[in-house]
């Protein structure tokens, strides 16, 4: 069985630098070997718009149709991404209806995104908000 996947199958969705840390006795070039390998197996799926973001692709999916939870996508656009606003509540299952568009908000700001008719998009949160969370 493939490390990729035996590494990631519970997680879903990951991150080029997550394989980086998780493997660090590998060279960057062994690196793109593994992914390039679990890749041609049909083991693993990247995001088409970010090269860094992969998706395991489970036994049971055909390759060319298989899709990824889209929280879980959004969860790793950027190491540090956070969930916001009514895209959250779809999370945890409160909001009942189902947008097209999934908030993020994260330290560094990144390019708004299209993966499977869903938009990924950036925004700023209060930072007074943020503030009051952490310390209160």
């Amino acid at each position: 069985m493939n490390e990729l996947y035996v590494k990631y199958r519970s997680k879903g969705v990951f991150r080029k630098e997550e394989i980086i840390k998780d493997f660090p006795h590998l060279s960057l070039n062994a690196i793109n070997s593994k992914i390039y390998s679990a890749k041609k197996s049909k083991i693993i799926k990247g995001i088409d718009s970010r090269r860094s973001i992969y998706f395991i692709v489970e036994p049971d999916q055909k390759y060319e149709t298989a899709q990824p939870d889209c929280f879980k996508i959004a969860s790793q656009i950027t190491p540090e991404a956070i969930i916001c606003y009514a895209s959250a509540l779809m999370v945890l299952g409160k909001f009942h209806s189902f947008l097209n568009t999934i908030y993020i908000s994260s330290k560094n700001r990144f390019r708004n995104m299209y993966y499977q008719k869903i938009k990924y998009q950036y925004v700023t949160l209060p930072k007074k908000e943020i503030l009051n969370k952490k310390n209160g």
